[in-house]
């Protein structure tokens, strides 16, 4: 769909009729919208957007295709016996006591397509961020409120 508004300082104005207006406005702010063809246009673009909303099928995403996104992911340190991480398959039967932790970490990444985005959308806030500070809080809060 076409933008029908744009904003120009801090009001939001209705895009004019261009040549066809036949009030000669590129811009059409409050005052002017008695009889104006384009406040239709404009109130059924919204219409449709307050049908969706309500449908439940109208998202608001996070971000967009190419922001870098902050995750939090887990990861296991290397064991100093035989210097591997943590796999309950190459562990099985060794004869040392394993050392190995889990560790969680931060790692920026690109939300490289609407489909990433859409799959990830339950963990922003949780475990996907859009800084950098808000994943390392979280991480510090994951952590107990500790540094590493």
């Amino acid at each position: 769909m076409e933008r029908l508004t744009d904003k120009i300082g801090n009001t939001y104005c209705v895009k004019g009729c261009g040549s066809n207006c036949k009030y000669g406005f590129e811009y059409c702010s409050k005052e002017d919208w008695e009889n104006c063809e384009t406040i239709a246009d404009v109130i059924d673009k919204l219409a449709d957007y307050e049908e969706l909303e309500e449908q439940g099928r109208l998202v608001k995403l996070p971000c967009k295709v190419g922001d870098t996104v902050y995750c939090i992911f887990s990861r296991y340190t290397k064991c100093t016996f035989n210097n591997e991480e943590f796999d309950e398959y190459s562990c099985q039967g060794c004869e040392y006591e394993c050392d190995s932790k889990k560790e969680n970490y931060v790692q920026g990444m690109i939300a490289y397509s609407l489909d990433w985005i859409v799959t990830n959308l339950k963990k922003f806030g949780k475990t996907a961020f859009l800084t950098k500070s808000e994943s390392e809080a979280k991480l510090k809060e994951l952590r107990g409120g500790e540094d590493e």
